[in-house]
């Protein structure tokens, strides 16, 4: 999954209304989604709308964790760290 479909995920799971976020962070949780982001800030250097999908990746990482999804690479990774 790319750095601009995960940006745009952040607007749903971010929103309040929604009351599905846990689900599609499971889903964005799974391979290829937004921990394989290594955080080369190229995605943010080159977004031809100054989108910065970084930070909105960063977003979507923490509220992943605060929501109890820790069973992959990257969540694991982060506990390590901390």
């Amino acid at each position: 999954m790319g750095p601009s479909a995960l940006a745009k995920s952040w607007r749903f799971v971010g929103d309040v209304r929604e009351g599905d976020g846990k689900r599609r962070l499971a889903k964005l949780s799974a391979e290829h989604g937004m921990w394989d982001c290594v955080r080369c800030v190229h995605c943010t250097e080159y977004c031809p709308k100054g989108v910065a999908p970084l930070e909105t990746i960063e977003n979507l990482r923490g509220e992943a964790m605060k929501k109890g999804l820790v069973d992959n690479h990257g969540a694991k990774h982060v506990d390590s760290m901390v």
